[in-house]
């Protein structure tokens, strides 16, 4: 009878807690767990809910369980060519782009058969073979910007374009970061300052304060707002256009 009496007293406690609602908590995931490195430099989801994982020592694939890490192989010309993946990018039509530090841009087809890699050796086009930033506007095209080589955009025909200073409107050859707008545009961080493309109009956005010239990172918001990472800190520009530190900054 007392086990009868625990196992209807562990039944109703069981019953209690499962209409308790779980509290989300964080876990830690490292190298002990499957990454091939700690460093993590960026996220990406694919269409099958597979999460690209972009670190200092190769790129992983998480399906929910296990990782599968995708590394240079010597002699192998669909493997990427080094293991340091500095942006990546799961684009519309299920492909994914990577930067390899030193080592240009990398991009897997759907099939998800190998690489093919763009770089200063077989594409004349790039100036510099590290990608800092990879996003995707509305209209299909993929934006590269580049530490050296300016900005890059690659339509789904693949045809490319560079924009440079000298070839009028970007404010630095070293973007940093990009941020799609809600409204088709394309905001762009570089060493020099922020700035919006708007067709083919560059726009510089002026920052407040003297020592906030480099912006390191960017991240749009649906209604038109705007995150703005800067060497000096956080800023805010709101749908309307105006920009100030967060007051919890």
């Amino acid at each position: 009878m007392r086990k009868l009496g625990l196992l209807a007293a562990g039944l109703c406690c069981h019953a209690a807690l499962a209409g308790v609602p779980e509290i989300p908590r964080f876990r830690q995931v490292g190298v002990a767990e499957g990454l091939p490195a700690s460093g993590v430099n960026g996220l990406a989801v694919d269409r099958a809910g597979y999460v690209w994982i972009a670190t200092r020592d190769g790129l992983a694939r998480f399906d929910g369980v296990d990782y599968r890490v995708y590394r240079h192989v010597e002699g192998d010309a669909g493997s990427l060519p080094g293991n340091s993946i500095t942006a990546i990018l799961a684009d519309a039509d299920d492909r994914i782009w990577v930067g390899v530090e030193g080592q240009g841009l990398c991009r897997m087809e759907a099939a998800r058969i190998g690489f093919h890699c763009f770089n200063q050796a077989n594409d004349p086009l790039l100036r510099s073979n590290d990608a800092w930033a990879i996003e995707q506007t509305s209209d299909g095209a993929v934006w590269v910007g580049t530490f050296g080589g300016g900005l890059y955009r690659f339509d789904r025909g693949g045809r490319q374009q560079r924009f440079l200073p000298e070839t009028g409107g970007l404010d630095s050859e070293n973007v940093l970061a990009l941020a799609p707008a809600a409204d088709g545009a394309l905001w762009i961080g570089t060493t020099s300052g922020l700035s919006r493309l708007r067709g083919s109009h560059f726009e510089s956005v002026p920052l407040p304060g003297a020592a906030t010239s480099v912006v390191l990172s960017l991240s749009a918001e649906n209604d038109g707002g705007l995150w703005i990472g800067t060497r000096a800190g956080l800023f805010y520009r709101d749908p309307a256009g105006r920009i100030a530190a967060p007051a919890w900054r």
